[in-house]
């Protein structure tokens, strides 16, 4: 083993404060590379999910920038250095925001931990920082939390979902020693925001999953009637909604039908399935040097 191999190995020296409970979750530094139980397709192939550990992880399993992790790293051994071996997103729904200096979000993950993610683009000292925009204060406490920010064009909100690639934890030298995910002004490309919470984007996905599997059956989105066997119409955007006629497909643009698990119109689920589409076609185990993920706005 060469001595670059050896200081995978080594430990973090303070703890991970992050859990995650769910059955099939890595742990930071396992023996040997695990990966949750993944739905398989016709063909025998495996098919991505968002609920996924390996590719999704919580704030529990991710990397920390000090440590190299075997679950997302390898050896490139004519380089001699480390590069990522697969792509990986960490999801956390904003539950609070806050201007202390530069912007301070808390975020939900996957396995309900809250997560302070910091924002450190360019700044005026300790003032606005100028790639904010304009601050909207929730009232009655001007001083330091906001209801909505704009960062390097994305807007950020209270349920919302933040999206970052690549992530990983960074110790903060603050008094309480936060551990989170701090994203740089040479970061902006690896962070997205989706106007939706993270219930509404894994229930989009376990619909879209579900029509990936051998044993799905389509039924119409709208009046649920199931015609196996005869064709269906689908909506033509996202090819998930499923239709018996073209009169429940009207209705069920404008009306609430029940899709995703919300009482949303497909006017609205059409978008997020969508937004989760793109990461279920995603290949996720196939990393190119240099030609990672680059969200543009």
């Amino acid at each position: 083993m060469s001595r670059y191999e050896d200081i995978t190995w080594l430990p973090r020296l303070i703890p991970n404060p992050f859990r995650d409970t769910e059955r099939n979750s890595h742990t930071t530094n396992p023996v040997a590379i695990s990966k949750s139980e993944v739905p398989v397709n016709a063909a025998g192939q495996p098919v991505t999910s968002l609920r996924n550990r390996y590719h999704f992880p919580s704030a529990a399993n991710l990397p920390h920038d000090d440590d190299i992790d075997k679950n997302y790293f390898s050896l490139d051994q004519t380089t001699g250095s480390f590069r990522p071996k697969k792509h990986w997103a960490y999801l956390g729904e904003i539950t609070d925001m806050k201007r202390v200096a530069r912007l301070n979000l808390v975020t939900r993950d996957m396995a309900g931990n809250s997560v302070p993610v910091w924002f450190h683009f360019e700044h005026y000292g300790n003032g606005r920082p100028k790639w904010m925009g304009d601050w909207k204060w929730e009232h009655g406490d001007p001083a330091g939390t906001i209801t909505e920010a704009q960062a390097d064009g994305a807007t950020l909100k209270v349920g919302n979902t933040l999206v970052i690639v690549y992530a990983e934890l960074r110790d903060f030298e603050d008094k309480n020693r936060t551990c989170g995910l701090r994203i740089d002004g040479d970061e902006r490309a690896t962070f997205k925001v989706l106007p939706y919470s993270l219930d509404e984007l894994l229930a989009a996905n376990d619909i879209i999953v579900s029509q990936k599997l051998p044993s799905f059956t389509a039924a119409c989105q709208h009046c649920k009637k199931s015609t196996k066997g005869t064709p269906m119409l689908f909506c033509a955007r996202c090819h998930i909604a499923h239709y018996c006629n073209k009169d429940c497909q009207k209705n069920d643009w404008s009306s609430a039908s029940g899709g995703a698990s919300t009482k949303k119109p497909h006017k609205y689920l059409c978008k997020l399935y969508r937004e989760v589409n793109w990461f279920i076609d995603m290949d996720w185990d196939k990393y190119i040097f240099r030609k990672g993920i680059r969200f543009v706005r």
